[in-house]
C-alpha cells in the first residue's frame, strides 16, 4: 500500500468505528466544530494528493491534512476508548517490567544500594566514635 493511502485507510476505519458506535444512539457525534474541521482537512487532503507532489509545500499540507483529519476522528472515539487504553497501558507496563526481569534487577540494585550506603554510613560512625574519647563531666559547683 502507497504512503498516499495510509491516511485514507486510517479515515474509513474510524468513521467504520464512528457508525459502528453510535448507530444505535440517538447522539450526533460530530458536533459544529468537529464536523466543520474535518471536512476542511479531508478536502485540503484530496486536493493535495491531486497536486504536485514534488514540491515541498504540497507534501506538508498532505501530511499536515491527513493527521488532522485523522485526529480529528479520534477525538470522537477517543472518550470510549480511554478507559481501555489506561488500562491496556497499565497492563503493558506492568507485564514489560515482569517479562524482562526489570522488577527484579530494579529491586537488586535497591537493596545493593542501601548496603553500600548503611556500610559507609557504619563505617563514618565507628571512625568518629574511635576518633572522639569520652571525656568525664566534671561537677561544677
Amino acid at each position: 500500500m502507497k504512503i498516499h493511502k495510509a491516511y485514507l485507510v486510517l479515515i474509513g476505519l474510524e468513521l467504520t468505528c464512528i457508525v459502528i458506535n453510535y448507530a444505535v444512539s440517538k447522539i450526533n457525534p460530530f458536533q459544529q466544530l468537529s464536523r466543520l474541521l474535518f471536512l476542511t482537512a479531508t478536502f485540503s487532503h484530496v486536493l493535495a494528493s491531486t497536486a504536485d507532489m514534488t514540491k515541498q509545500i504540497t507534501i506538508i499540507t498532505f501530511h499536515l491534512s491527513g493527521i488532522t483529519a485523522v485526529e480529528t476522528l479520534l477525538w470522537i472515539l477517543v472518550p470510549d476508548f480511554m478507559w481501555y487504553s489506561i488500562v491496556n497501558l497499565l497492563l503493558l507496563l506492568l507485564a514489560k517490567f515482569i517479562f524482562f526481569d526489570h522488577v527484579a534487577q530494579l529491586v537488586v540494585s535497591f537493596f545493593q544500594y542501601i548496603s553500600r550506603l548503611l556500610l559507609h554510613l557504619s563505617s563514618s560512625i565507628v571512625d568518629w566514635m574511635s576518633n572522639s574519647e569520652v571525656q568525664p563531666q566534671e561537677d561544677r559547683v
